[in-house]
């Protein structure tokens, strides 16, 4: 799984900053958008410091830093949405019709590439997070903190892994 996702989630990620910098209509010219790019090439890097796990400890180390891209669930749907905003305000400024933009296709078109990017990044959180989630060290600590935080659980439903973590 691990090894999977190493060589799996930088092409995915390297998908993501292209969808970013391609964005029609100027889009990916904003920058917060270019800022946000950034970030996904930075992740890139980070695969490529990091080696292909093959012992435990690697996958501990890996998943550590898969860890660390995801616990921040809001900042890029957040910059996105600025991004879109100063662009929208950029584009009234310099059009005397506002009614052209939506009328001629290009809103439509800022808005299917928008969802491609949401729908791909959801994706690879979801490899990314499941791995996380699902990773013996994590289980493990998991199993430790419901058994001191619940006697109620007999030992059949810890190993059933039914924990909610």
């Amino acid at each position: 799984n691990a090894q999977f996702l190493h060589k799996e989630l930088p092409i995915r990620i390297a998908q993501r900053a292209v969808d970013l910098l391609t964005l029609p209509h100027g889009l990916s010219q904003v920058l917060a958008i270019r800022q946000i790019a950034h970030v996904y090439l930075l992740y890139l890097e980070k695969f490529q410091e990091i080696p292909v796990p093959t012992t435990p400890e690697e996958e501990d180390q890996f998943t550590e830093m898969l860890n660390s891209l995801v616990l921040d669930r809001k900042s890029i749907p957040v910059s996105v949405a600025k991004g879109v905003d100063e662009w929208l305000q950029m584009y009234h400024e310099s059009s005397m019709d506002g009614e052209g933009f939506q009328q001629d296709g290009r809103l439509q078109e800022m808005e299917d590439a928008l969802y491609r990017f949401f729908t791909a990044r959801t994706g690879l959180r979801f490899l990314t997070e499941h791995h996380i989630l699902s990773s013996p060290s994590r289980r493990d600590s998991c199993v430790s903190l419901r058994r001191a935080q619940s006697s109620f659980l007999n030992d059949e439903d810890i190993e059933s892994g039914f924990l909610g973590c």
